[in-house]
């Protein structure tokens, strides 16, 4: 059982013993409680299923570019995803940001 789960769980029995001693107000807020982390522990799990769909996105765009680039056998100036402003290769940009990101080439 996951930490959050066994939380949840002392809340529901602290709701119940509260219901035996006729406090229904603490019963509920404690009930209300067990539902917000629930609620908050499938947001984040959903999120964390779509953050990693879009990492393996990028890790998939970023191996693209980079077969293309080794196919036309252009790197510095010929490339065709040279950025004058930056004078570097959009790649080598991608590549930056993405460690930025946290996310693996």
């Amino acid at each position: 059982m996951s930490m959050i789960s066994g939380q949840i769980d002392r809340l529901r029995t602290a709701a119940q013993t509260y219901r035996r001693l006729g406090n229904h107000s603490a019963e509920s807020m404690l009930l209300d409680a067990a539902d917000t982390i629930w609620e908050l522990r499938d947001d984040l799990q959903r999120a964390n299923a779509d953050n990693a769909k879009l990492r393996e996105l990028v890790e998939d765009m970023h191996a693209a570019l980079q077969a293309f680039c080794d196919a036309q056998d252009v790197h510095g100036d010929n490339c065709p995803l040279w950025v004058e402003r930056t004078d570097d290769c959009e790649l080598r940009g991608i590549e930056r940001r993405m460690r930025e990101l946290g996310v693996d080439e």
